[in-house]
């Protein structure tokens, strides 16, 4: 009967978690401090320095990487359904970028890159704030 009760609300919640993706070496940002417009779901940023280190043999231009996050920004369908299942399979799949350069064949772009993890840019975020 001497038990002690914890008080776990979604604030503990969120701490615990915040906590263990510390522990795992993931970097922490709390939502409000994003560079970004509050309308924003893509970290622009991040994205373009990515796509940028990623396809920096390939020589893409800051204008192409600028028409891929143009591109994911305004997928749009009659649904959110649709709208998102389309953005998952560019996440998933990847798709073709005709280049500036007509004389380069096409760059099948990945947004994630699969084959080596550690490429990738993994932030665990609290508090994301969306308007829109």
């Amino acid at each position: 009967m001497g038990e002690k009760l914890i008080s776990f609300n979604e604030s503990n919640l969120e701490d615990a978690f915040i906590a263990l993706f510390k522990e795992e070496k993931y970097e922490y940002v709390f939502g409000e401090d994003l560079k970004r417009e509050i309308e924003d779901v893509i970290l622009e940023d991040d994205l373009k320095n990515y796509l940028l280190n990623k396809y920096s043999s390939e020589d893409i231009t800051l204008n192409e990487v600028t028409k891929i996050i143009t591109q994911i920004k305004n997928i749009s369908y009659d649904s959110l359904y649709e709208t998102n299942k389309k953005f998952f399979e560019i996440l998933t799949e990847g798709f073709n970028l005709q280049r500036d350069d007509k004389t380069k064949a096409d760059l099948y772009i990945n947004i994630v890159d699969f084959e080596n993890i550690e490429n990738n840019l993994f932030k665990f975020v609290n508090q994301f704030k969306i308007k829109g």
